[in-house]
């Protein structure tokens, strides 16, 4: 069995849709933007602001394999 962390970042339940709806984009998007699965401006963005704004929390993730 391998283990591999990434990094994520935690927000609460309804901070998701407040970033979709300053962004203009769907929750989707933030979800990809917080897991760091996409890397452009617009999510730089959404990973400051929810670091900084809304109390989200920056943490790895373990994943078996």
């Amino acid at each position: 069995m391998q283990v591999k962390k990434i990094k994520i970042i935690k927000i609460p339940p309804k901070v998701g849709k407040k970033l979709a709806e300053r962004y203009g984009c769907r929750r989707e998007t933030i979800y990809n933007a917080l897991s760091f699965r996409s890397q452009s401006k617009q999510s730089e963005d959404i990973r400051q602001a929810a670091l900084n704004e809304f109390g989200g929390v920056e943490t790895d993730k373990v994943l078996f394999y």
